[in-house]
Order: C-alpha cells, then structure tokens, then sequence
C-alpha cells in the first residue's frame, strides 16, 4: 500500500514533528511505501527522514497554488492512503 503525508514543509513546528516521526515510524514497521509530499522542501526536520521516504516537493509558492500539483501527485504515485494537517 502507497501512504500519502502532505505537509505545508518541513520547518520545526509541533505537527510537522509529529508527521516526520510517523513518516519515520511507517516506513521503519510496515510494508507500506511512505511518501511525503510537502508544499515547499525546506525546513530542519528534513535532516530526520528516513531514508526509505520518498520527499515529494510540489514547489509552490502559497499553498493554494498547488491544489493542482497535488492532485496529479497522488494521481501519478497511485495513493492508497493520505495523511495530512495543517495545509
């Protein structure tokens, strides 16, 4: 199974420590494969990732702009499952 987090980036905040740990978690105890896609790749807790994740950028300004990259993001990776908070 594809499992989705979506993140507006990776800086150091409350929820985005949460999903980088259960990112971390997913892909350290499960046969699922673990992607995170993030409005914008920068941020400090990019550093902590395991390495079997899979960083999606969509490269957006604002993250209203990038509804559309989203969606053909989780279109073209076949997601099964999709996390998200804070977008």
């Amino acid at each position: 199974m594809k499992v989705a987090l979506i993140l507006q980036a990776l800086n150091s905040g409350g929820a985005e420590k949460v999903m980088v740990n259960y990112a971390n978690y997913l892909s350290q105890n499960s046969d699922d494969e673990v992607l995170l896609v993030v409005v914008r790749d920068n941020g400090p807790y990019k550093n902590i990732l395991n390495k079997k994740i899979k960083t999606i950028s969509l490269n957006t300004k604002k993250t209203s702009y990038s509804l559309f990259a989203l969606i053909a993001t989780i279109q073209s990776n076949k997601v099964d499952v999709i996390y998200t908070t804070l977008v």
